[in-house]
């Protein structure tokens, strides 16, 4: 049976990084959130830059690592390296490819979801959390996508994943982009995505803002099971 969803995630490099080891614990969280999904039926691309050494605490399952040439400015390097997933995607012949940050954590029904339901051209995550794992707490919000690039599931054809979609990578342009070219991504309908807010995070000012204005909440066991 062919996969259901490649996961693509491009690793920043480690030149870039500032807490290299506290993103490598990022990393194996997002794997396991990953290996604990209630279907396998699944694949996980992971790109790297050349030599980075990276720290795997376990043997992850249909886990394929590539090795990517370093590029100086950070979005560049992302997308050329969820361009390389893409690629990868396509011959691994799976249906959906999903680009997940290092650091996010999905649902553990989602690929169970978008296996049982029927969808030609894929899915969006409007619902999820912000949680920020150093106190253990998490915000529920119902705009996902505008926050977290975790946030698409998308049926590309083969011309998109060898030679890039036509349309930008930035998550908050993806609905429109696809509503354009007449492949509307339908939304899940339960908070299937959870974006990790962090010290390494691009934008961790912005959402440090959104804790501090925001109803927050201690995870709960449920949370933990579903995420973690």
């Amino acid at each position: 049976m062919k996969p259901i969803i490649t996961f693509g995630i491009p690793l920043a490099p480690k030149c870039r990084i500032n807490y290299w080891e506290k993103s490598q614990d990022n990393l194996n969280r997002t794997l396991n959130s990953l290996e604990n999904q209630s279907s396998n039926n699944y694949n996980v691309v992971l790109v790297r830059t050349d030599h980075d050494k990276i720290r795997l605490d376990k043997e992850y399952r249909n886990l394929f690592i590539l090795d990517n040439p370093d590029l100086e400015e950070f979005s560049i390097d992302k997308d050329n390296k969820t361009r390389a997933a893409m690629y990868m995607h396509w011959e691994l012949k799976a249906k959906f490819f999903q680009r997940l940050d290092s650091d996010d954590l999905i649902h553990k029904n989602l690929v169970k979801f978008v296996e049982d339901n029927d969808n030609k051209y894929g899915w969006l995550i409007q619902y999820g959390y912000f949680y920020k794992p150093d106190i253990n707490v998490i915000i529920s919000f119902d705009n996902f996508w505008q926050h977290c690039g975790s946030s698409s599931i998308i049926n590309y054809t083969e011309n998109e994943c060898k030679n890039g979609p036509e349309h930008e990578f930035h998550h908050q342009k993806i609905p429109a982009n696809r509503m354009k070219i007449e492949k509307p991504l339908s939304i899940i309908p339960f908070r299937a995505g959870a974006y990790v807010i962090h010290g390494n995070n691009v934008s961790t000012s912005k959402h440090e803002k959104i804790f501090k204005n925001s109803n927050w909440d201690l995870i709960s066991n449920e949370f933990k099971e579903m995420f973690i």
